[in-house]
């Protein structure tokens, strides 16, 4: 359940127990976003939800999209430029996130591995399937760019992470030269070994 639906939840059964005199609201924090959701009876007698993204009230559908982590989803960027264009606010950032289709680095990097072993990473376009954490889509397949990794003898490791093979939600093994140096400051290799063979569907 994500916290929004939570949120929801609680705000129904808090009107329930008061009997559905008044408006109830509820707040919570998501990603650094400031989320405040309000429930009550609307002016035709029925029951409803109010949305807002700090002090801007919004559908419920855009909110989803805004908290939405997945990122390489082409709904998600553009529902959040759109949220930038139209107040400024940009979606706060924990880590360094990977775009689709805007960095036009070289096809191909060499890469160090932790014994002194020089390896080639080389650029690759995966389709992926998304599955919006949020519910604000149903799931989707989109190309996603994506890195793999080569050594003297052949292909290392790449295409889909492993952990992804057989849910619904399929993402790249690398998504970045920095995924690539974190994978193999953990599965250092002895030279000339390939590590493992994942499913991976370059286009």
């Amino acid at each position: 359940m994500t916290q929004l639906k939570d949120m929801e939840d609680q705000l129904a059964q808090q009107l329930v127990v008061r009997g559905g005199s008044r408006w109830l609201e509820g707040a919570f924090t998501q990603d650094g976003w400031d989320v405040r959701v309000a429930h009550g009876r609307t002016r035709s007698g029925g029951l409803g939800y109010r949305y807002w993204m700090g002090t801007h009230r919004v559908e419920r559908l855009v909110l989803q999209t805004l908290l939405c982590r997945q990122t390489l989803c082409p709904q998600q960027q553009k529902v959040q430029q759109r949220w930038q264009e139209f107040t400024g606010q940009t979606r706060p950032k924990r880590h360094e996130e990977p775009a689709l289709f805007v960095h036009r680095l070289a096809e191909k990097v060499s890469v160090e591995g932790p014994d002194g072993q020089r390896l080639t990473a080389r650029r690759a376009k995966l389709r992926v399937n998304l599955t919006c954490p949020e519910g604000a889509h149903p799931p989707r397949q989109v190309q996603a760019d994506a890195w793999d990794l080569f050594n003297q003898t052949g292909y290392v490791a790449g295409g889909v992470a492993p952990e992804a093979i057989g849910t619904a939600t399929k993402l790249p093994l690398f998504l970045s030269l920095d995924d690539v140096k974190s994978w193999l400051a953990v599965n250092g290799q002895p030279c000339g070994t390939p590590k493992n063979d994942l499913t991976h569907a370059a286009v």
